[in-house]
């Protein structure tokens, strides 16, 4: 296969950054979906690789998939890098090698293979999606080989990242392969849950490398130390790492390590309500605490650390019974990727008569602050419903099939953003064969 030809059964689906995916033409197919829906994979941690990577890195990229980090990382770490990907499926690395070679990234290695405890053959149940194959469930499945990522020391010398993804037995190669990553020692990214469940295991056997735990804090686009009492239902990666490793990307402004909120002064933020034209229309340039330590959380004068605390105290300061306050707290905890505590701070406002705050607030969704005036039914209602799309589902390919009852309210109360259009109308195509008449 040449690089314009696709292979049977196949598209090719261009991404956000230029990058040529072949998937399967399906929309069956969590992938395909969310690349025609959101233009990348859903994860935050995707933009978050792109700036952590540079030109010249190793990169391995554990349960590859059809690519989505395999290709990113290939773009970024160039000719002088190199990307080894894992992926056992023989049909979803058949796609990937197609991808590779339509995006002439010949520093990617594939290797067709799963990553375990110790080398042998094992059956990979195929689930009924391609990203949901794993060893040793119940199911259609093909056999495959199995070896060690140290196995591959000699290709992955010098590794910066280290993506791991492998649907549940993360802590086997982790453990089977510890001499490994102490001497190495990458930033490692990987799965916290295996289904429902935290994976307690893998948390204790990264701890026992002497790797620090973080996660990724979307707004700041820096990793915070992991905070185990406070995991969002919809967290679905933490990153590890060890001391010197940190440290890097410490300087590098890539993690953050604690320090003291800071607050906006009342007149910093009546100069930032006064830039709006929704709050100087409204004449709601009153500030509040969240409000201030959320403009101090966004002052480029104000260090890292000190902005990643600021978040955490308005965060802190929750949601309370005032609009004003409760549409900010939203905002901030989307900012720290709390995406649980935002909706459950916003939808209850769905069923309530809304009217425009006395004080500054922060929108949920940043756009909204472009409107010229508080309408309640458009600022508030289809605010809180396009939160709702956003942000209660990693990608509309998991919403039931009445989601189509809240995107007709969403329309109906002036809710017109692009991308959810756009998410309708693949719904519509992935939808239709099952659509009862109307």
């Amino acid at each position: 296969m040449n690089g314009t030809d696709v292979m049977p059964g196949a598209r090719v689906v261009t991404t956000e950054v230029g990058l040529e995916m072949v998937v399967p033409d399906s929309l069956e197919v969590v992938t395909t979906f969310v690349l025609l829906e959101q233009g990348r994979w859903f994860e935050d941690e995707v933009p978050f690789v792109r700036g952590l990577l540079e030109p010249g890195d190793i990169v391995a990229d554990v349960g590859a998939n059809f690519g989505a980090y395999t290709l990113e990382a290939a773009r970024i770490v160039g000719a002088e890098g190199r990307v080894v990907a894992f992926e056992p499926a023989r049909d979803t690395a058949d796609h990937l090698r197609a991808s590779i070679a339509r995006n002439g990234t010949p520093q990617v290695a594939v290797h067709q293979v799963a990553l375990g405890a110790e080398r042998g053959e094992a059956q990979l149940a195929l689930g009924p999606s391609p990203e949901l194959a794993q060893l040793g469930a119940e199911g259609p499945s093909e056999e495959v080989p199995v070896e060690l990522l140290s196995d591959h020391a000699e290709a992955l010398g010098g590794m910066a990242f280290l993506k791991l993804d492998a649907e549940g037995t993360e802590e086997a190669i982790v453990r089977a392969s510890a001499d490994m990553l102490r001497r190495e020692g990458p930033l490692v990214m990987f799965e916290l849950r295996h289904g429902a469940q935290v994976n307690e295991g893998l948390l204790q056997a990264m701890t026992d490398l002497g790797f620090s735990l973080y996660e990724l804090c979307p707004a700041l686009d820096a990793l915070v130390p992991f905070s185990p009492s406070r995991v969002d239902g919809f967290r679905l990666n933490l990153f590890a790492a060890p001391t010197a490793r940190a440290a890097q990307l410490v300087a590098r402004g890539k993690l953050i390590e604690p320090g003291q909120p800071r607050r906006s002064s009342p007149e910093a933020v009546s100069r930032w309500a006064e830039s709006r034209r929704l709050l100087r229309a409204a004449g709601a340039t009153a500030s509040t605490e969240i409000l201030a330590l959320w403009r101090a959380a966004h002052d480029p004068s104000v260090s890292l650390p000190d902005r990643y605390a600021s978040l955490c105290a308005a965060f802190a300061l929750g949601p309370g019974p005032d609009l004003a306050q409760r549409l900010t707290f939203a905002r901030v905890a989307l900012e720290l990727g709390q995406r649980v505590a935002a909706l459950d701070a916003v939808i209850p406002l769905f069923e309530e008569t809304l009217r425009t705050p006395a004080a500054a607030f922060a929108c949920p969704i940043a756009e909204y602050e472009e409107d010229e005036v508080f309408d309640p039914s458009r600022i508030g209602r289809a605010q809180i419903i396009e939160t709702r799309l956003r942000y209660g589902a990693f990608s509309s390919f998991y919403e039931p099939q009445d989601v189509f009852e809240l995107l007709d309210q969403y329309r109906d109360a002036g809710g017109n953003a692009p991308d959810i259009a756009r998410r309708r109308s693949l719904l519509e195509r992935k939808w239709t064969p099952h659509r009862p008449a109307s």
